[in-house]
């Protein structure tokens, strides 16, 4: 399900498409990743602050609180998923989103599962 918040608006994201499809391709191949089969994943955008916010929710383990800001470190993985990938996709999702003027965080809850990933881009409105 993708919940479009921002249909019938028209705005302008200057960006480098390429880099804002790979930071999508690190979130959602995350979400997947982490996501137990038959999984849910959620696709949000809204507009807030002069930014759109993209936001990537999955209803897998989720994440310790003390890991969240370790999570977007190079090469930073917890004991349980080291051996599921590299540990460079959210430093370089993180890379990119910098070099874009944009943010990106992450909320968990880890005591009930699931995990939401955000970013954003500045927008002008035409």
């Amino acid at each position: 399900m993708i919940q479009d918040l921002v249909s019938n608006q028209d705005f302008m994201v200057e960006c480098d498409p390429e880099r804002i499809r790979q930071v999508f391709a690190n979130l959602l191949g995350n979400a997947v990743k982490f996501s137990p089969v038959k999984g849910i994943i959620k696709i949000t955008t809204e507009l807030r602050n002069k930014k759109i916010v993209f936001r990537i929710e999955d209803n897998g383990p989720g994440i310790d609180q003390k890991n969240l800001e370790l999570i977007f470190n190079r090469f930073w993985q917890t004991k349980d998923t080291s051996s599921q990938g590299s540990g460079l996709g959210l430093s370089i999702s993180k890379w990119i989103m910098d070099a874009h003027e944009g943010n990106i965080w992450a909320e968990s809850v880890f005591e009930k599962g699931g995990s939401s990933f955000y970013f954003d881009l500045p927008y002008e409105r035409i």
